[in-house]
């Protein structure tokens, strides 16, 4: 049903799939690369809430341009709760941290338990290639080197 609410909305922009959870989006003509924003909503009783956006594409090359996604939280929980939370470039990176809050962290504070979470994997070398900070309550995924635009996906969920 969200699925059809969805496509109804970018039906004359872009083409859309959907399998297992996730929604597929294509633009219907190729383009330089455009601003893409998705809402976490909060189906699953979390009580965290962001947006993630892509800040800046990657560009591979000389003078390239490092990709950076941003994850804006926007709500914090107001109830203890365990989430995870996976980090994943296709064919690059899968990561899952566990975040534990007790309910009355900022969203700031919920950024940077994120962050912090995601820099102490592999022996606090963090995701492979990717440089994980917090700023005024948003995540950011910056490439350490400029390499081609990725496809990322953040998911947020309860444990």
């Amino acid at each position: 049903m969200v699925y059809w609410y969805f496509w109804k909305e970018v039906q004359e922009e872009y083409s859309t799939s959907s399998s297992s959870g996730g929604i597929y989006i294509y633009a219907l003509t190729p383009e330089e690369d455009r601003d893409v924003q998705m809402t976490i909503e909060d189906p699953d009783g979390t009580g965290v809430t962001g947006t993630l956006t892509q800040q800046k594409p990657g560009q591979a090359g000389q003078g390239g341009v490092q990709e950076v996604n941003v994850l804006e939280i926007t709500q914090a929980p107001n109830t203890p709760v365990s989430i995870s939370v996976n980090f994943k470039i296709q064919y690059a990176a899968d990561e899952t941290v566990t975040v534990d809050l007790d309910g009355t962290e900022t969203t700031s504070e919920v950024a940077e338990a994120i962050a912090s979470a995601f820099s102490k994997l592999n022996n606090k070398a963090g995701i492979p290639r990717i440089a994980t900070t917090a700023s005024d309550g948003s995540v950011l995924f910056t490439s350490k080197k400029p390499l081609a635009d990725e496809n990322v996906t953040i998911t947020l969920t309860k444990n």
